[in-house]
């Protein structure tokens, strides 16, 4: 039975192609009687262009689409308002729908009889549909979606829903819009975690999704927007080799269980915490920054101790390693620096590395700022190394070291890690140690940066 008192009965007559329906009418209860369409709440056309694409209503059902209203329910009391697009699939009329508006309904938003039940297909959610504002009923009712055909996210989508624990979409996934599931803090679930056909993912799409368990793959998004990942907790691994470019800052910020990243080998920059407080990271692939701009910026990887070298700066344009930009980076011993206009490195910049760590200049200018605070210093053990390949600019070096090679006191030079003959100079102020010292060719194979 239906709700406007109608049946479906059979009627004889050819079955409407391409549903697997018989062939029916409506028929007014109380008389027994065949109702004129005309008369109905649809007229004529309207109702025979929709039966042409999609079971209207079904008496066995779980869910029912008005094509008068443009709204979808099922037997749980959901209704949402959509929006209807008519395409050409394999030569047939197909009806995609995209839910737009929350109407009322709470608990689990299932999908998946949907098109069997109604010959259409709910193909997209549009921006703000069930979220936007914490005070949003839709936000704090419903508690999972699945939309097994659907490829579209719009902006703020899901974006306060903080009932929400899962969410399901169409392997086919294509775009997520900006803020798509932020604030969602009780979603732990969301497929699919690799999305091979996603090609748009929007800032702050899953910020502070604070319960979320993943290992995302999406290989055809070239751009990270800001703050994408920011805040998820207990996010494990992003894999996105077409990424190019991290716009704005803090793409993983304090993603603590965060362990690898993997970006394009011609990833052109990482900004700003892009990836502050990952305790967890142990590799980024490739660590190497091309292109970054004028500024290499501080705290970019501090505090990073986990993570794992050797890391490659191959930027002429870069002026300024940031203050704090290595801190605590003691699982890197290499730091390959190629930038010859680096004017300054602040202070913190190589603080509390491993005893022995090594910077390869590659460049052909040395440094030209004050030594600041802690620039350079090692938790323990030996001094950091600055190897200058073929000892160019060696009167640069020897104006930015504290002591040159003939001046270095002897408490310093019966150090076991004094470097010898091939000392150009020591660094030894503002609480900042390092050997600076000619890098012989057959020292150390040198990293091809193609």
């Amino acid at each position: 039975m239906l709700e406007n008192g109608f049946v479906f009965e059979n009627l004889p007559g050819a079955q409407v192609p391409g549903l697997n329906y018989e062939r029916s009418y409506h028929m007014d209860i109380a008389t027994r009687q065949p109702w004129n369409l005309k008369h109905s709440a649809f007229n004529l056309p309207l109702c025979i262009l929709h039966f042409a694409f999609c079971v209207v209503f079904s008496s066995s059902a779980a869910w029912r689409y008005d094509p008068a209203a443009n709204v979808i329910s099922d037997d749980a009391a959901w209704t949402t308002k959509v929006t209807r697009a008519v395409v050409t699939v394999n030569g047939r009329p197909v009806t995609n729908l995209t839910i737009s508006a929350w109407n009322k309904g709470a608990g689990a938003f299932d999908l998946s009889t949907f098109a069997a039940d109604t010959g259409c297909h709910v193909v997209a959610v549009a921006g703000k549909a069930f979220g936007n504002t914490a005070a949003s009923t839709a936000c704090q009712t419903i508690t999972s979606f699945t939309g097994p055909e659907v490829t579209s996210l719009g902006t703020y989508a899901f974006d306060y829903c903080q009932q929400l624990t899962a969410a399901s979409f169409a392997n086919g996934l294509k775009s997520i819009g900006s803020y798509a599931f932020a604030n969602a803090t009780r979603l732990a679930s969301f497929e699919p975690q690799y999305a091979p056909s996603l090609t748009s993912l929007g800032e702050q799409s899953f910020r502070s999704c604070s319960a979320l368990v993943a290992s995302f793959h999406f290989p055809l998004v070239t751009t990270l927007a800001q703050r994408t990942f920011q805040d998820c907790p207990k996010l494990k691994d992003v894999r996105l080799p077409s990424v190019t470019s991290c716009t704005g800052q803090m793409h993983f910020y304090r993603d603590s269980a965060l362990t690898n990243v993997l970006f394009s080998a011609r990833c052109t920059k990482f900004a700003t915490d892009s990836f502050g407080n990952c305790s967890a990271l142990q590799r980024i692939d490739p660590f190497v920054a091309r292109n970054v701009g004028n500024h290499l910026n501080g705290g970019d990887f501090s505090g990073l101790n986990k993570l794992q070298g050797p890391f490659v700066l191959n930027s002429p344009n870069v002026t300024t390693i940031g203050e704090s930009c290595f801190n605590n980076c003691r699982k890197i011993s290499d730091f390959y620096i190629d930038g010859d206009g680096i004017a300054t490195i602040s202070k913190y910049a190589f603080r509390d590395l491993t005893g022995g760590s090594r910077i390869w200049w590659m460049g052909k200018k040395a440094p030209t700022s004050a030594i600041g605070a802690q620039t350079f210093t090692v938790a323990s053990g030996n001094y950091i190394r600055i190897y200058v390949r073929n000892g160019q600019d060696a009167d640069g070096w020897r104006n930015y070291c504290t002591y040159t090679a003939e001046n270095i006191p002897a408490s310093y030079t019966k150090r076991g890690d004094y470097p010898g003959r091939r000392t150009i100079g020591l660094i030894a102020e503002n609480n900042s140690y390092a050997w600076v010292v000619r890098w012989s060719q057959n020292e150390r194979t040198m990293l091809t940066l193609d």
